[in-house]
């Protein structure tokens, strides 16, 4: 066998699955036109990638610079998974080529730092456990009491939230609206650590799980039945840790949002009105949809709240257009992820709304980005979903 050939399983359990068909190429973001050039390389589709890992499998191509950039132009929206007729788990194809790129020492630069920052401090950006509560700042007061102690919810905040301080609106708004519903709910704050979805996105799943592991025991000894996460990322892995143990954990996991709509449906959760939201369309986040199936619970949501008259875009649910922030794709070739990004603002003020919403921090991050890169998107407010459920409440400023 060669060398190559130690990428996990691939010929068995993935590439005999593709039929060759190319029905992945259609909707495929990182194969749009403007992305990668003209002529478009198929390597920079789903189908391209799986011909390249065969290849890579078979020992028959070297691992040149472009065939590495194929690897990491990835966003995971899973479109092509979504797609595919013959079930062909692209994805993770991608994630085990990931890691053998990276024992060959060629993994971007900007991954290399996201892991660095991880194995030293438990978070993407270096900073620790101690800092854990920036985002915190305005309402330290209500924050501090509900910091490691036993409660029924937990809130799982996340690296992004936490630590970048133009996403601090998030987990401060979630909570905001928590305390105004009475939920008995508490933080891990300097004892979470990073849920390892980096690892897993740069295809080590072993590092991924034990972080998991490291984030279960703490949840654990404050006796939580509920987690719940405003990050998609967050939840997905410890889903994907679920599966991969084949076991159930001990406690419920659930979006923040399905956790609000459940109260929303039973009446608990009621807005009040006066605030005028005027129209507004609403970003299906690849993570949060096509990975997790969740789609009902923030229209839902958006439709209960006086004063906001939601639009849908062309492509929504399953079909949405990706954004661009997924994938690690931004540490390794930020150009690339805000093209994507701006393709999306471009699709939106097609509708010409005056807000346009999303549930995912990588979203609204990439999304506002490059919204003040496009010179029509100017008017247009780009919003997280917890920053507009906080003001409907009349909790936010």
């Amino acid at each position: 066998m060669p060398e190559n050939a130690t990428i996990p399983n691939l010929a068995n359990t993935i590439i005999d699955t593709c039929a060759r068909c190319g029905k992945c190429k259609a909707n495929c973001p990182a194969y749009e036109e403007g992305i990668t050039g003209k002529p478009r390389w198929e390597i920079f589709s789903a189908r391209g990638r799986i011909r390249l890992g065969q290849g890579l499998l078979d020992g028959k191509i070297p691992l040149t610079e472009t065939i590495v950039k194929s690897f990491y132009t990835c966003f995971f929206c899973n479109n092509c998974v979504e797609d595919c007729p013959s079930g062909t788990k692209v994805t993770e194809l991608i994630r085990a080529v990931r890691g053998y790129i990276a024992s060959k020492g060629l993994q971007p630069p900007g991954i290399t730092a996201l892991e660095s920052n991880l194995g030293s401090s438990g978070d993407i950006f270096g900073m620790g456990g101690g800092d854990r509560l920036m985002w915190a700042l305005n309402i330290e007061d209500k924050v501090q009491e509900r910091t490691n102690t036993p409660s029924e919810v937990l809130y799982f905040v996340g690296c992004q939230e936490s630590f970048k301080g133009s996403l601090a609106e998030i987990p401060e708004n979630l909570v905001l609206t928590l305390l105004h519903l009475g939920i008995d709910f508490t933080l891990l704050g300097e004892k979470e650590l990073c849920c390892g979805n980096p690892y897993l996105l740069a295809g080590d799943e072993t590092k991924c799980f034990e972080q998991v592991e490291k984030n279960i025991a703490a949840i654990t000894s404050l006796r939580a039945s509920t987690v719940i996460f405003t990050c998609p990322g967050c939840l997905n892995t410890f889903k994907k840790y679920e599966k991969h143990v084949s076991t159930v954990l001990p406690f419920k996991i659930k979006f923040a949002l399905e956790f609000l709509s459940d109260l929303l449906s039973k009446k608990k959760l009621k807005f009040p009105g006066g605030v005028v939201f005027g129209t507004a369309v609403y970003h299906d986040p690849c993570e949060l949809g096509r990975h997790l199936g969740i789609y009902d619970a923030p229209r839902a949501i958006l439709k209960a709240i006086p004063n906001l008259k939601l639009l849908e875009l062309d492509k929504i649910r399953e079909n949405a257009m990706c954004c661009g922030g997924g994938g690690l794709v931004g540490a390794c070739d930020k150009n690339f992820s805000i093209e994507q990004a701006r393709r999306k603002i471009i699709e939106v003020l097609g509708k010409q709304p005056d807000v346009l919403i999303t549930s995912c921090p990588a979203c609204f991050d990439t999304l506002e980005g490059a919204r003040g890169t496009v010179e029509q998107a100017q008017q247009l407010k780009v919003k997280d979903i917890f920053k507009v459920i906080a003001e409907a409440l009349r909790l936010s400023s």
